[in-house]
């Protein structure tokens, strides 16, 4: 097959959806397929607020970083994958022939494709991997949704929000990385940790998993908070919080998730929560919010404690309960490791494939890999 992921432009920083993509690229391409991926500056379509505007600020933008384009330098790509930037979304297909698969993995590449180029054909596919309305208008989202393309979500949650739009809904749900992230450090050697991702994003919850920390830290002093993620350290953490940066799987693995007897997530929406079965893969406990993401392998007081959303006092007090019992700690990261552990690569790449190359039989359902 000849296989196309169109993609935003990069800002080569680590990243959960873009190392998804990523890997299915990887898979596929050593399966024999011609992949290649291509990076875009802009999808222009007519509901965009000030069009105009971002047009140019968007042409700006791939001036400016069209020479860093040339490589990801954070996550290992085949070389066998062709990589290409192009400033807008029809010079990406100029020379598609009608046998390719392309797959467009934001909101913007299917209605701008309509809109500006032509009619959705069969080969071309939606790559959902969270609902897009947490950074863009939500109209527009449903707008994407509703529209004659197939549609491959990662996670159970997403799949029934988007089949009240559309029956063209596939579940293809997302994977641990086992051989990255895995159990080096017993939890009878864990001292008290608490891990977080630190994201700016408003719909990650991070202001409220910080206020938590912030109560965790106020009832058990001695408890060490450790965070990481893309910006440089937050001016907001007090000194003695630990602060990793970009950090790669390997300082991830051992630094951060090794050390952990609890990770949080506070997230308002998930779309998956790769970091959270990274960590439960690494043997710490999970407390988070009933975000969606999580559904797929949390259960409540069996893999994971959970609470609502925003009700930071609730992850406190859930992490407050792990530390002070040791027991019940080590039961439910025990538990969760085994669940996550469930999540194979393979069986989310075969899917994956089998969708590119005829869909399931059936819309809507889940194809179990075999």
């Amino acid at each position: 097959m000849k296989i196309h992921f169109v993609m935003m432009i990069h800002d080569d920083t680590p990243s959960g959806g873009r190392k998804i993509i990523y890997s299915y690229a990887n898979y596929l391409a050593e399966k024999g397929n011609d992949v290649k991926i291509t990076f875009i500056a802009d999808a222009p379509y007519h509901q965009r607020r000030y069009n105009k505007l971002a047009e140019i600020k968007h042409m700006m933008n791939y001036v400016h970083m069209k020479s860093k384009q040339k490589q990801v330098t954070w996550y290992p790509l085949s070389d066998k994958i062709v990589l290409e930037t192009v400033p807008v979304l029809k010079d990406a297909i100029r020379n598609n022939d009608g046998s390719e698969k392309i797959i467009f993995t934001d909101f913007s590449f299917p209605i701008s494709y309509q809109e500006h180029i032509g009619k959705l054909t069969n080969n071309m596919f939606y790559f959902i991997q969270h609902d897009e309305a947490v950074y863009a208008r939500e109209s527009i989202v449903r707008e994407a949704w509703k529209l004659n393309i197939k549609k491959i979500v990662v996670a159970s949650w997403l799949k029934k929000e988007i089949e009240k739009y559309s029956d063209q809904v596939y579940l293809v749900k997302n994977y641990t990385e086992v051989k990255k992230f895995y159990l080096t450090k017993p939890f009878s050697k864990r001292d008290k940790v608490v891990s977080m991702i630190y994201h700016t994003l408003p719909a990650k919850g991070t202001s409220d998993g910080l206020r938590a920390m912030k109560i965790i830290k106020e009832n058990i002093p001695d408890t060490t908070m450790i965070l990481f993620g893309t910006p440089d350290r937050p001016k907001e953490l007090p000194d003695d919080y630990i602060y990793y940066k970009c950090a790669n799987s390997d300082l991830l693995r051992e630094a951060v998730y090794n050390q952990s007897r609890v990770f949080i997530m506070p997230s308002l929406k998930e779309g998956w929560g790769l970091v959270a079965t990274e960590a439960m893969a690494c043997g710490a406990a999970l407390v988070s919010t009933y975000n969606g993401g999580v559904d797929d392998f949390a259960i409540n007081r069996e893999t994971a404690l959970l609470s609502e959303p925003k009700d930071y006092q609730a992850l406190a007090k859930n992490t407050i309960e792990l530390l002070d019992s040791p027991a019940l700690n080590k039961k439910i990261a025990g538990d969760g490791r085994l669940e996550v552990n469930k999540l194979l690569f393979q069986n989310s790449a075969l899917n994956f494939e089998k969708i590119l190359k005829e869909g399931p039989a059936i819309e809507g359902i889940e194809l179990d890999g075999n």
